[in-house]
Protein backbone atom coordinates (compact mmCIF):
# COMPACT_ATOMS: atom_id res chain seq x y z
CA UNK A 1 0.00 0.00 0.00
CA UNK A 2 2.33 3.20 -1.41
CA UNK A 3 5.09 1.26 -0.46
CA UNK A 4 3.78 0.80 3.23
CA UNK A 5 1.84 -2.16 4.90
CA UNK A 6 -1.92 -2.57 5.48
CA UNK A 7 -1.52 -5.17 8.73
CA UNK A 8 -4.85 -6.97 9.87
CA UNK A 9 -5.44 -9.57 11.66
CA UNK A 10 -7.98 -11.49 14.61
CA UNK A 11 -7.17 -10.54 18.07
CA UNK A 12 -6.63 -13.32 20.49
CA UNK A 13 -9.13 -13.20 23.77
CA UNK A 14 -7.97 -14.32 27.11
CA UNK A 15 -10.93 -16.30 29.04
CA UNK A 16 -10.37 -15.08 32.95
CA UNK A 17 -9.74 -19.06 33.05
CA UNK A 18 -6.71 -18.53 30.80
CA UNK A 19 -8.19 -20.10 27.65
CA UNK A 20 -7.88 -18.23 24.91
CA UNK A 21 -10.34 -17.69 21.70
CA UNK A 22 -10.32 -15.65 18.75
CA UNK A 23 -12.02 -12.51 18.59
CA UNK A 24 -13.09 -10.17 15.99
CA UNK A 25 -10.66 -8.72 13.06
CA UNK A 26 -8.55 -5.39 13.62
CA UNK A 27 -6.73 -3.42 11.20
CA UNK A 28 -3.98 -1.25 12.70
CA UNK A 29 -4.11 2.16 11.23
CA UNK A 30 -2.76 5.11 11.33
CA UNK A 31 -3.58 9.29 10.83
CA UNK A 32 -1.25 9.27 7.74
CA UNK A 33 -0.98 7.86 3.76
CA UNK A 34 -4.62 6.64 4.23
CA UNK A 35 -4.09 4.99 7.15
CA UNK A 36 -1.25 2.59 5.94
CA UNK A 37 1.45 1.98 8.28
CA UNK A 38 5.30 2.50 7.67
CA UNK A 39 7.94 -0.12 7.85
CA UNK A 40 9.50 2.00 10.64
CA UNK A 41 5.71 1.84 12.55
CA UNK A 42 5.29 -1.84 12.72
CA UNK A 43 8.97 -3.20 13.29
CA UNK A 44 9.22 -6.34 16.34
CA UNK A 45 11.60 -5.86 19.07
CA UNK A 46 13.93 -8.40 16.75
CA UNK A 47 13.68 -6.13 13.48
CA UNK A 48 11.61 -7.86 11.51
CA UNK A 49 7.72 -6.87 10.41
CA UNK A 50 4.84 -8.94 10.83
CA UNK A 51 4.33 -11.99 8.95
CA UNK A 52 0.96 -14.22 8.62
CA UNK A 53 0.82 -16.25 11.55
CA UNK A 54 2.49 -14.26 13.92
CA UNK A 55 0.98 -13.67 17.07
CA UNK A 56 1.58 -9.64 18.00
CA UNK A 57 0.58 -7.10 20.77
CA UNK A 58 -0.46 -3.69 19.02
CA UNK A 59 -0.74 -0.90 21.19
CA UNK A 60 -3.67 0.95 20.26
CA UNK A 61 -5.70 4.21 20.95
CA UNK A 62 -9.34 4.06 19.80
CA UNK A 63 -11.09 2.87 17.19
CA UNK A 64 -11.06 4.99 14.08
CA UNK A 65 -15.00 4.48 13.91
CA UNK A 66 -15.18 4.16 10.35
CA UNK A 67 -18.65 3.19 8.85
CA UNK A 68 -17.02 1.15 6.10
CA UNK A 69 -14.30 -0.33 7.60
CA UNK A 70 -14.98 -1.12 11.39
CA UNK A 71 -11.92 -3.43 12.14
CA UNK A 72 -10.01 -0.15 11.77
CA UNK A 73 -8.10 1.13 15.52
CA UNK A 74 -5.66 3.79 15.10
CA UNK A 75 -1.97 2.78 16.35
CA UNK A 76 -0.22 4.23 19.76
CA UNK A 77 2.46 6.55 17.80
CA UNK A 78 5.75 5.54 18.39
CA UNK A 79 5.32 2.30 20.50
CA UNK A 80 6.84 -0.98 20.16
CA UNK A 81 5.20 -3.78 17.98
CA UNK A 82 5.83 -7.39 19.93
CA UNK A 83 5.91 -10.37 18.15
CA UNK A 84 4.54 -13.00 21.55
CA UNK A 85 5.03 -15.90 19.42
CA UNK A 86 4.45 -17.97 15.79
CA UNK A 87 1.09 -20.09 15.24
CA UNK A 88 1.38 -22.99 12.82
CA UNK A 89 -0.62 -23.15 9.00
CA UNK A 90 -3.08 -25.83 10.76
CA UNK A 91 -4.45 -22.67 12.56
CA UNK A 92 -6.19 -21.37 10.28
CA UNK A 93 -8.36 -23.80 9.54
CA UNK A 94 -10.29 -22.53 12.56
CA UNK A 95 -10.33 -19.16 11.10
CA UNK A 96 -11.85 -19.69 7.44
CA UNK A 97 -15.12 -17.88 7.30
CA UNK A 98 -17.91 -18.58 4.93
CA UNK A 99 -19.98 -15.34 3.70
CA UNK A 100 -22.93 -16.14 1.18
CA UNK A 101 -20.49 -13.84 -1.04
CA UNK A 102 -17.88 -11.02 -1.17
CA UNK A 103 -19.71 -8.07 -1.12
CA UNK A 104 -21.31 -8.40 -4.33
CA UNK A 105 -23.31 -5.05 -5.17
CA UNK A 106 -26.32 -5.65 -8.43
CA UNK A 107 -24.84 -3.56 -10.70
CA UNK A 108 -21.99 -3.09 -10.06
CA UNK A 109 -18.64 -4.68 -11.51
CA UNK A 110 -17.45 -7.89 -8.85
CA UNK A 111 -14.26 -6.06 -7.56
CA UNK A 112 -15.68 -3.10 -6.32
CA UNK A 113 -18.20 -1.86 -3.50
CA UNK A 114 -19.63 1.60 -3.40
CA UNK A 115 -20.08 2.88 0.24
CA UNK A 116 -23.83 3.37 -0.14
CA UNK A 117 -24.29 -0.32 -0.25
CA UNK A 118 -21.93 -1.05 2.98
CA UNK A 119 -23.67 1.29 4.70
CA UNK A 120 -27.33 -0.52 3.46
CA UNK A 121 -25.99 -3.69 5.10
CA UNK A 122 -27.10 -4.63 8.70
CA UNK A 123 -23.73 -5.83 9.61
CA UNK A 124 -20.56 -6.14 7.78
CA UNK A 125 -17.33 -6.69 7.91
CA UNK A 126 -14.08 -5.65 5.16
CA UNK A 127 -11.98 -8.70 5.77
CA UNK A 128 -12.44 -12.44 5.35
CA UNK A 129 -10.31 -15.40 5.58
CA UNK A 130 -11.81 -17.83 2.96
CA UNK A 131 -11.53 -20.97 0.91
CA UNK A 132 -11.56 -20.46 -2.55
CA UNK A 133 -12.16 -22.45 -5.84
CA UNK A 134 -9.42 -22.54 -8.10
CA UNK A 135 -7.27 -19.65 -7.59
CA UNK A 136 -4.64 -18.65 -10.02
CA UNK A 137 -2.59 -15.80 -10.28
CA UNK A 138 -3.60 -13.57 -13.48
CA UNK A 139 -0.58 -11.56 -15.39
CA UNK A 140 -1.99 -8.75 -17.06
CA UNK A 141 -1.48 -5.26 -19.03
CA UNK A 142 -3.27 -2.34 -17.63
CA UNK A 143 -4.25 1.00 -19.18
CA UNK A 144 -4.54 3.65 -16.92
CA UNK A 145 -4.54 7.20 -18.07
CA UNK A 146 -3.03 6.75 -21.69
CA UNK A 147 -0.08 4.41 -19.26
CA UNK A 148 0.28 0.44 -19.77
CA UNK A 149 1.05 -1.28 -16.15
CA UNK A 150 1.54 -4.20 -15.93
CA UNK A 151 -0.49 -6.27 -12.78
CA UNK A 152 -0.93 -8.95 -10.59
CA UNK A 153 -4.71 -10.18 -10.14
CA UNK A 154 -5.97 -13.27 -7.85
CA UNK A 155 -8.56 -15.37 -9.86
CA UNK A 156 -10.64 -17.58 -8.32
CA UNK A 157 -14.42 -19.06 -7.63
CA UNK A 158 -16.18 -18.64 -4.40
CA UNK A 159 -19.84 -19.73 -3.96
CA UNK A 160 -20.23 -20.16 -7.38
CA UNK A 161 -19.27 -17.00 -8.39
CA UNK A 162 -16.19 -15.85 -10.47
CA UNK A 163 -13.87 -12.80 -8.83
CA UNK A 164 -10.99 -11.23 -10.42
CA UNK A 165 -9.13 -9.21 -7.73
CA UNK A 166 -6.39 -6.92 -7.95
CA UNK A 167 -3.14 -9.05 -5.75
CA UNK A 168 -1.14 -6.83 -3.04
CA UNK A 169 0.62 -10.14 -0.93
CA UNK A 170 4.51 -8.99 -0.85
CA UNK A 171 5.79 -12.60 0.15
CA UNK A 172 3.97 -14.59 -2.08
CA UNK A 173 4.93 -11.68 -4.59
CA UNK A 174 8.35 -12.34 -4.07
CA UNK A 175 8.00 -16.05 -4.19
CA UNK A 176 6.59 -16.49 -7.42
CA UNK A 177 7.35 -12.81 -9.10
CA UNK A 178 10.86 -11.56 -8.38
CA UNK A 179 11.72 -10.82 -11.92
CA UNK A 180 8.36 -9.48 -12.34
CA UNK A 181 9.48 -7.61 -15.74
CA UNK A 182 10.27 -10.91 -17.27
CA UNK A 183 7.04 -12.59 -16.57
CA UNK A 184 4.80 -12.88 -19.36
CA UNK A 185 1.10 -12.04 -18.98
CA UNK A 186 -1.74 -14.82 -18.42
CA UNK A 187 -2.32 -17.27 -16.11
CA UNK A 188 -0.03 -18.51 -13.41
CA UNK A 189 -0.82 -21.58 -11.45
CA UNK A 190 0.36 -22.18 -7.34
CA UNK A 191 1.87 -25.29 -6.44
CA UNK A 192 -0.84 -26.51 -4.21
CA UNK A 193 -3.72 -24.30 -5.72
CA UNK A 194 -6.21 -27.25 -4.23
CA UNK A 195 -5.85 -26.26 -0.59
CA UNK A 196 -5.09 -22.17 -0.91
CA UNK A 197 -6.72 -19.79 1.76
CA UNK A 198 -6.84 -15.95 1.03
CA UNK A 199 -7.48 -13.41 2.96
CA UNK A 200 -9.80 -10.90 0.93
CA UNK A 201 -10.30 -6.79 2.35
CA UNK A 202 -12.02 -3.47 1.05
CA UNK A 203 -9.29 -0.97 0.31
CA UNK A 204 -10.20 2.83 1.88
CA UNK A 205 -12.60 4.61 -0.80
CA UNK A 206 -11.13 5.63 -4.09
CA UNK A 207 -13.12 7.71 -6.56
CA UNK A 208 -16.59 6.52 -5.27
CA UNK A 209 -15.68 2.89 -4.62
CA UNK A 210 -13.91 0.37 -2.07
CA UNK A 211 -12.14 -2.10 -4.24
CA UNK A 212 -11.53 -5.53 -3.49
CA UNK A 213 -8.10 -7.22 -2.93
CA UNK A 214 -6.79 -10.33 -1.96
CA UNK A 215 -4.39 -9.16 0.82
CA UNK A 216 -2.63 -12.70 1.95
CA UNK A 217 -2.46 -16.06 0.01
CA UNK A 218 -1.86 -18.76 2.39
CA UNK A 219 -0.27 -22.07 0.66
CA UNK A 220 -0.30 -25.54 3.06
Amino acid sequence: KKQQRCVAGREVVKHPDGEEYWGEWIRPVTNHDEGAIRLSECRLQDGTVPAPFDVIQVPITSNENSPTQPENQYIQPGAQWSKITTWSKEEAQNLIERPKNLWLEPGVKQDRVTPQYLLSQKEHQSLYLIQPVNFRFLVEVNTWEGVDKKRVRGVFSYNEQNYNFSMTDPLVSQKYFSDFSNVPNGFVELERSDSVLICVSLTPEFNGYHYKIVATVIES
